[in-house]
């Protein structure tokens, strides 16, 4: 929350049990966010679980859920705004440091916070 507060978004954090944890204010429109961490470096790069869970069962975000998935990699003291049709029906992803972006495909979504406009 701090991160988005300090980037100008408005926050919200929803009452009850959402698919979400955030939502962020752009005075344009209301995004719904779940922010998700990581901080093991695991051959190469770092595993980020993209599911929630109902009924002891993982299943992956679908569509009208969430707007965005945003992924903090600790070590790295990075974020991924990734949006949710670009992670779509993964349950997890595997996101490769930035000193070797010729692996993986989220590289383009590291700090990538314009995408919530």
């Amino acid at each position: 929350m701090l991160k988005a507060v300090s980037l100008g978004f408005g926050v919200a954090k929803p009452w009850g049990d959402r698919p979400y944890n955030f939502i962020l204010d752009t005075e344009r429109r209301l995004w719904r966010v779940q922010v998700k961490s990581s901080s093991a470096l695991q051959y190469g790069s770092y595993c980020v679980n993209a599911q929630r869970h109902a009924n002891g069962n993982a299943i992956a975000y679908r569509t009208g859920e969430i707007d965005f998935l945003i992924a903090q990699i600790v070590p790295e003291d990075c974020w991924y705004v990734i949006p949710l049709k670009a992670i779509l029906p993964r349950k997890s992803l595997r996101i490769y440091p930035e000193k070797d972006t010729r692996l993986g495909e989220y590289g383009k979504y590291r700090e990538a916070w314009h995408l919530i406009g």
